[in-house]
């Protein structure tokens, strides 16, 4: 797609962020104020595609090792883990959401390929929601060679009790919806 840029979102782009977040994931999912924290919290990270100033996607990562990546899965003793990544940096990829109209031309796998890139010596984690109908985030995962390690029932149950949002594919809270982690070293 031409004329579409990747970068780093700034405090201009968080209400475009959180209606985007909104559209794909339900309302109150991501609020501007939590976008806000999550920004200048350390190591974690907002990258936008761009095309002339309208934010077409973003994807929200968080750089850390393995008790980050047991605190945000909400698990532990990742066993099989350890023994892939014991020293390295991991790259969790928390969200991935484009505006629908323009889905499946590339602009997913460019903001995964923005935050591999960026973190060219880290492994990566693909937080994936398991839906009725496909996950296009799950099928760039596999593409870049990610490897399909947990599923996890009712991962955003908690997460939409204490924020009240609508799952859109499951109604109101709670959600019951699973997560799917792909690891890629």
């Amino acid at each position: 797609m031409s004329l579409v840029h990747f970068q780093y979102a700034e405090p201009r782009h968080i209400y475009s962020i959180e209606s985007l977040a909104s559209r794909q994931f339900g309302r109150s999912y991501m609020t501007s104020d939590q976008i806000a924290n999550q920004m200048t919290t350390e190591n974690h990270f907002f990258v936008i595609a761009l095309k002339a100033e309208e934010v077409l996607g973003f994807i929200y990562f968080i750089m850390g090792d393995l008790v980050t990546v047991e605190r945000v899965l909400k698990v532990s003793g990742l066993k099989a883990l350890k023994e892939k990544s014991p020293e390295r940096k991991i790259c969790i990829i928390k969200t991935v959401a484009v505006m629908p109209t323009i889905a499946g031309q590339g602009i997913g796998t460019g903001l995964t390929m923005f935050a591999f890139d960026q973190n060219p010596n880290a492994s990566v984690i693909g937080i994936i929601w398991k839906r009725k109908s496909l996950n296009a985030f799950e099928q760039i995962m596999l593409k870049l060679g990610g490897k399909k390690i947990l599923e996890i029932k009712g991962f955003w149950k908690d997460d939409s009790l204490k924020k009240g949002y609508k799952c859109p594919e499951c109604g109101e809270p709670p959600c019951n919806c699973k997560a799917v982690v792909y690891y890629k070293k």
